[in-house]
């Protein structure tokens, strides 16, 4: 049977809250976070090739197998699968690297879903889990594609059903945020666990949670890129406002 050409679409995530809860032996931070997944993302395309290559729009995008999220989704797939890579990916690059959207992770998540389509398998959701973790600690709740409370390292993921449609603004000044580099300035109390409810009635009902909440890592983002500031002031500032917030660990603001 000829494998399809398969087209995905990787939506951004955003961080409506994010707390830091503690940090683990091994360095990483655990987390807590209410997610949810944007309109606007990049796009991804499978075809059936005689080797494997990948292209896309944007060609300061890192290619290497160790940086590249959709390269290690491939190689890691194939392997587990026992199948030759011969197909081609392109990617339409929408989301901003290092804008704190997850392009990364939704790439890669986004990848799976497609290669398991293309190459017309199925996996027991553990063994995909494991394959999405060892991408990125946020890569798993990206594959679900449903809003979300996540914990732990971005692993332990609680599906919220009834988050209501959003309108919103996403700015994004044109600057790098390196996750690392605002993870390592982030000082302070970790925060404590916020009680937060299961079901949504309405947004009012959403908005008046988020208020209560914050992104603990804003502070250290304004150290690395001060117009982070300024940008959350001016969205502030308009008219029917609700929430102004940086979205994970920076640079975008929503």
């Amino acid at each position: 049977m000829n494998s399809p050409i398969i087209k995905k679409f990787a939506p951004a995530k955003v961080n409506l809250f994010l707390h830091v809860t503690g940090k683990r032996d091994d360095g990483y931070h655990t987390l807590e976070s209410l997610i949810g997944f944007a309109d606007f993302g990049d796009r991804i395309t499978i075809q059936p090739s005689d080797q494997f290559s990948f292209t896309m729009t944007d060609s300061d995008f890192p290619l290497s197998d160790k940086d590249n999220s959709i390269i290690r989704a491939v190689n890691l797939l194939s392997d587990k699968l026992g199948k030759p890579a011969d197909l081609s990916i392109t990617l339409e690059k929408n989301i901003p690297i290092g804008a704190g959207l997850g392009g990364g992770s939704s790439d890669a998540a986004t990848t799976i879903h497609g290669l398991l389509k293309f190459w017309q398998e199925t996996l027991p959701q553990d063994e995909i889990d494991k394959i999405l973790l060892k991408i990125g600690a946020d890569t798993p709740a990206c594959y679900s594609l449903e809003p979300a409370y996540i914990k732990g390292i971005g692993e332990i993921i609680e599906p919220i059903h009834s988050l209501p449609q959003l309108p919103a603004i996403l700015v994004y000044p044109n600057k790098f945020c390196s996750t690392a580099d605002v993870f390592q300035s982030h000082e302070g109390v970790f925060s404590q666990e916020a009680e937060y409810p299961n079901d949504f009635a309405d947004k009012k009902t959403l908005y008046e949670f988020l208020a209560s909440q914050k992104n603990d890592l804003t502070d250290a983002a304004i150290q690395k890129i001060p117009d982070i500031q300024n940008i959350l002031e001016v969205i502030k500032q308009q008219k029917g406002c609700s929430i102004s917030r940086l979205t994970g660990s920076g640079s975008t603001c929503f």
